[in-house]
């Protein structure tokens, strides 16, 4: 074979080996070790201890032992000093509040939300969803000594909730799939022009929720509140849907979409 003709062949065969070679992946087992025990500590609504959190991840204890005392060094879990169990902190919240789109929507939330609790003397609350679970990004009290609350922070099945089911309607719709499937658990108010919607809540029967959506470009969010039902005294739906839909609109202006 001629020597051009070799050096050809050998140019393939090495371009060829160059194109077949697998790219290199790279690996981090301690930053892995530690990004698989803050999810498993967040799927988990009960401190879980150091010999379970290795169970669930199929390790031993040595293997976890120092990944789990830097995450509490740093802030992202913390152990009870009495049972050694572990939970997540919310230092990963706080840090997700520091993400530009959503700071501002809690910015922008704030005052209007702390207003409705103040005039509907209720809580009311501001969810997305997230990991396909409906996450509490914020809540605002009213001064009485007793009333509803949802933790901030909190995540729930998104079907077992009203502002869960709403919000799985509109991102359904962004996406162009099939609608889920929500029933009768939820009726639209009268007076609330097919945006503001109730449900009994799943959580407690002598509770009614009432939930407005918020379809923002960003994400959408849902607006709610839980009612109480008492022998005397009645549900005032006038009352809310009025302070939602101020509530919305002042959300809408503090964000500049009005």
């Amino acid at each position: 074979m001629p020597e051009w003709k070799q050096q050809i062949f050998i140019g393939e065969n090495i371009l060829r080996d160059k194109m077949s070679t697998p790219k290199r992946t790279y690996s981090a087992p301690a930053l892995e070790k530690g990004l698989n025990i803050l999810e498993t500590l967040a799927k988990e609504a009960t401190p879980l201890s150091q010999t379970e959190i290795a169970r669930k991840l199929g390790r031993s204890n040595s293997e976890i032992f120092r990944v789990l005392e830097v995450l509490n060094k740093q802030g992202y879990i913390t152990r009870d000093p009495e049972t050694g169990c572990y939970q997540m902190s919310l230092k990963m919240f706080s840090l997700a509040h520091m993400h530009i789109p959503l700071r501002q929507i809690l910015d922008a939330s704030r005052r209007p939300m702390r207003k409705f609790a103040k005039e509907m003397d209720a809580s009311v609350h501001l969810s997305i969803i997230y990991e396909d679970q409906l996450l509490a990004i914020a809540q605002e009290l009213p001064q009485k000594s007793i009333s509803l609350s949802v933790e901030v922070g909190s995540m729930q099945p998104p079907m077992e909730t009203l502002s869960g089911r709403i919000l799985l309607l509109e991102l359904a719709r962004r996406n162009n799939e099939r609608s889920p499937r929500v029933g009768k658990k939820m009726t639209a108010v009268e007076g609330g022009n097919d945006e503001i919607f109730r449900a009994e809540s799943s959580f407690h029967e002598s509770v009614t929720d009432y939930s407005i959506l918020l379809p923002l470009a960003e994400r959408p969010v849902a607006l709610a509140v839980p009612s109480m039902k008492l022998k005397k005294k009645k549900i005032d739906e006038e009352e809310i849907c009025k302070l939602l839909f101020q509530c919305r609109d002042e959300i809408y202006a503090n964000l500049g979409l009005d």
